[in-house]
Parts: C-alpha cells; sequence; structure tokens
C-alpha cells in the first residue's frame, strides 16, 4: 500500500486517474456514500470508467477510512464483514460505519507495517463461570497491584490499556453514538473499540466487558442493555468480577447510596455507573437501590457534560485515540522509510503538520 517519497515529492493530487465502475459501486455501497456526496465530487457514474482526481479519492479515502489502493483494484473488493449486533437489526449510523472501518482499516495497516502482537490471554469455554474466568485474568493481569500503582481513573485505564496492548490486543477510543464499545475477533491482531465520549471509569467497565467477547471468540457490538441474552450476561459479570474484589461489602441501610457508590468507586478507580452496575451484577445491591442511585446519577451526568469546554491539541487528541502502540508502529515505519509523510497523516486522517507533532510526542 505505501511507498516512501521524500518530502520534496511532485504532487500528484491533481493527477485524474480512471476507476472502473464496478469497483467504485462496490466501494459506495460499504461505505454508504450518498448520490448527493457523489454528485458533490463532480464524479460521472454513467459512463463504464469512472474519470477521477487522486485528490478526490484521498479526501473519500480519509473520510471513511479505507485504503485509497482499493480503488486501483481490477474486480470489485471483497470487504470484512461487520460485528454482530443484537440491538442494531437495522440501519447503523454513519458514525458508527467510520469507527467500524477505522478498526479494520487499523488492523490492516498494523499488519502491513509489520506490528508484532500475540494474544496472551487464554481462551475460555462459555461453561467456566464468569466469576472463574475473572480470577484466571485478575492473576495473569494482576489488576490488584496496577490499582494500588495507579492514582486515579485516569491513570488506571490508561495502565490497562497499557497491559491489554501488551497482551495482543489493539485499543482504540472513537466517538461511538449508538453504544459503549465494540470488538473485532476476525484477523489479527484483535481490536476493542470504546467509546471516548465516556469517562475513563466507564471505559474501564467496557474493556473488561469486551475483553469477555474475546475470550469467548466473538466480534460483538454492545450497548449493554439486553439482559435477554446469556452471552452478554455473561460479559456483564465477568467485568464486574474482575473489577469489583469479592469481599467488597457496601451499606445498603444507608440514607446516600450515591456517596456510597461513589466513595466505592474512588477506591475502584471506575465510575460510579459501572460500579453500581457492577455491585448489582454480584448481586451486592438490588434493582431498587440501584434505579435510586442512577436518577440522582443521570442529574448530575448531564450537568457535568453541558460544562465540559475546549480539549487537547489534535495531536494528543490522535495519540489518545489510535493508542501507543499503533503509533508508535506507524512512527517506527516512518522513521525506517517505510511509509512517507503523506502516508502516515493519511493513516491517521490528518495533516502533515499534526503528523510532524505526533512525532514529537512518541
Amino acid at each position: 500500500m505505501f511507498k516512501y517519497a521524500h518530502e520534496n515529492h511532485i504532487d500528484v493530487t491533481s493527477i485524474q486517474v480512471t476507476v472502473k465502475k464496478d469497483v467504485f459501486l462496490k466501494i459506495k455501497e460499504y461505505i454508504g456514500l450518498s448520490d448527493e456526496e457523489v454528485s458533490q465530487l463532480n464524479i460521472n457514474l454513467n459512463d463504464e470508467e469512472i474519470n477521477v482526481t487522486i485528490s478526490k479519492l484521498r479526501k473519500i479515502s480519509n473520510r471513511f477510512a479505507i485504503p485509497i489502493s482499493v480503488f486501483f483494484l481490477s474486480s470489485p473488493p471483497e470487504f470484512p464483514p461487520r460485528p454482530r449486533s443484537r440491538k442494531f437489526t437495522g440501519k447503523l449510523s454513519r458514525k458508527l460505519k467510520d469507527a467500524i472501518r477505522e478498526a479494520y482499516h487499523v488492523q490492516e495497516v498494523f499488519q502491513e507495517l509489520g506490528g508484532v502482537t500475540k494474544f496472551e490471554f487464554p481462551k475460555i469455554p462459555r461453561k467456566i463461570s464468569p466469576k472463574e474466568a475473572a480470577k484466571k485474568i485478575i492473576g495473569q493481569m494482576d489488576i490488584p497491584k496496577i490499582r494500588r500503582e495507579t492514582k486515579d481513573r485516569n491513570e488506571f485505564f490508561k495502565k490497562l490499556r497499557q497491559k491489554f496492548e501488551e497482551f495482543g490486543i489493539l485499543v482504540l477510543q472513537f466517538s461511538l453514538e449508538e453504544l459503549r464499545g465494540f470488538t473485532i475477533s476476525m484477523g489479527t491482531p484483535y481490536v476493542i473499540v470504546v467509546n471516548k465520549n465516556e469517562s475513563e471509569g466507564s471505559r474501564t467497565f467496557t474493556l473488561f466487558h469486551e475483553l469477555g467477547h474475546l475470550l469467548i471468540g466473538e466480534s460483538i457490538l454492545d450497548d449493554f442493555t439486553s439482559e435477554e441474552n446469556a452471552v452478554e450476561y455473561w460479559c456483564e459479570e465477568f467485568a464486574a468480577c474482575v473489577l469489583i474484589p469479592e469481599n467488597i461489602t457496601i451499606n445498603t441501610g444507608t440514607n446516600d447510596i450515591f456517596k456510597e457508590i461513589r466513595t466505592l468507586s474512588n477506591q475502584l478507580k471506575i465510575s460510579k455507573h459501572a460500579t453500581a452496575v457492577a455491585l448489582l451484577k454480584k448481586k451486592i445491591i438490588d434493582w431498587e437501590i440501584y434505579n435510586q442511585f442512577l436518577e440522582r446519577y443521570n442529574d448530575r451526568f448531564k450537568k457535568q457534560r453541558n460544562n465540559r469546554k475546549g480539549g487537547p491539541q489534535r495531536s494528543k487528541v490522535i495519540i489518545s485515540e489510535f493508542g501507543d502502540t499503533f503509533v508508535s508502529t506507524v512512527a517506527n515505519a516512518y522513521h525506517n522509510e517505510k511509509v512517507s509523510d503523506i502516508d502516515a497523516a493519511e493513516i491517521f486522517g490528518t495533516s502533515h503538520t499534526v503528523w510532524q507533532k505526533i512525532l514529537d510526542l512518541v
């Protein structure tokens, strides 16, 4: 896919190329490109072969996270299937489709650039209880040690993410409207995507819920609302057992259950909501207490979201979204002249200037 080009490169973006109509239509269908968007790009679909500039193909490639090379295939490409969903049986949103494509794209680029990962977690038969599976993971990752050595929820999540990547799973953080996370177990490395709009504490719970799917060999989209599905319930309880120590107790007779859960969540370094869900799954609290907590939590969460202002620099956002392992793999390929600065910027859907700032940070 990549060919190194020096900084004094020839600008080829204005060059016009030919794309086979059946190839373009298959790509259009896969990415959900509307006829109106095609028209806005001044692309004529009436001819058997489509004439288009490199710059327009790059625009589509960056926007929809697909390699530009697929446009030059001699026959329509075969795209990977999307993860299965138990809730979203209809049409997925554009943002979610983008996230799924981006995750597959990261997996593909990582392989092509020689990134090395080996899945170190044990495959677990579904007949094993979530509690038994959790014990294996707690021991393998030494969760208590990580919790002791980290000062807050943010640091706890970052350390766990690093540990996941050491064990062969890329962890990505994208904006997901409909759900909290999804997994990709087709191909390697395995990928977990968590919703970056959630707090770090909530993402930690999602991380282990999605790991549950990988341990039993599933690619799935999750919103965590289904109590009916046995696999979903297994993964929820597994995450709860990993994050809530067996000896934990809580005063359910208190007049301020919110304060009790908040105190416990600070100790465990996960979000208040994730703590409440985990306590519910472990049957430490019942639905009545959980609903009391949830009513107060939702009011506070809305106020906190409305008060958020600004954000970090784009270069830091990209590193946070794609993770140290993947960003470092691309940076090493750049330094070894396997990819150009244009290639690297294209991988992350950003500008040359932002890519140079990323290099300064890794």
